[in-house]
């Protein structure tokens, strides 16, 4: 097996066990990439796994947990809350730092630098960061053009109280060491596209960005 290849395991939330994608040594240094919230979740799948691999490659293993409400969770969108995703995060990081014995660094992408500001981290990294209010605008926008009758968003079905928390919800600087990508997209951004869409050329600079990023604050904090 290469440090490459994927495990497949899960961690623990207050809604029982989700799905948790490895990929990368499970020793030395450790990141959690914290995926895009609700639909630019898959189209940005491809580019969140391709950022892993990379990362693999230069020595870093890599954690990406399904949210509860998203991915291959059985928990329905309705019943969350925006606290339980920040809960869920707070608790993959903090059992990827009981199983390596360090703290990892979160790198979060677009929405999920909303959600990354409770769990203990060595640095955060961020690409291209979205407000809430950002996310259900485009949301909302689709749900008005499209012909599905769904009484949801493009078939998520987002209970009052959390699209009014991602209404009011903006990205606020964590509690330590913090970089915003300076990573630009050609074109149009892959999660506004009409289809999920990959991009080895954007996933190879977000891998050198939080690469030189992680190594900058390791060498800061010996």
């Amino acid at each position: 097996m290469t440090e490459a290849q994927a495990r497949f395991d899960s961690y623990q939330t207050s809604f029982g066990n989700e799905s948790l994608l490895s990929i990368g040594p499970s020793y030395g240094l450790q990141a959690i990439i914290i995926e895009p919230l609700l639909e630019e979740r898959n189209f940005m799948r491809r580019i969140v796994v391709g950022l892993a691999r990379q990362l693999a490659e230069r020595g870093i293993g890599s954690h990406i947990g399904d949210l509860p409400g998203s991915g291959e969770s059985l928990v329905e969108t309705g019943n969350i809350v925006l606290q339980d995703w920040h809960d869920a995060v707070a608790a993959l990081t903090k059992q990827v730092s009981e199983r390596t014995g360090r703290l990892p660094h979160l790198a979060s992408l677009r929405g999920g630098a909303l959600i990354d500001l409770q769990a203990s981290g060595a640095s955060w990294w961020r690409f291209a960061p979205a407000s809430g209010s950002e996310l259900m605008r485009a949301m909302r926008r689709t749900q008005r053009f499209s012909a599905s009758t769904d009484e949801g968003y493009g078939g998520y079905r987002i209970a009052p109280g959390l699209e009014q928390a991602l209404d009011n919800a903006v990205v606020s600087p964590p509690e330590g060491p913090c970089r915003e990508s300076s990573v630009l997209i050609e074109g149009t951004p892959i999660w506004r596209r009409a289809e999920p869409d990959d991009d080895s050329n954007l996933v190879s600079c977000l891998a050198a960005d939080l690469v030189g990023w992680i190594e900058a604050c390791e060498a800061s904090s010996s």
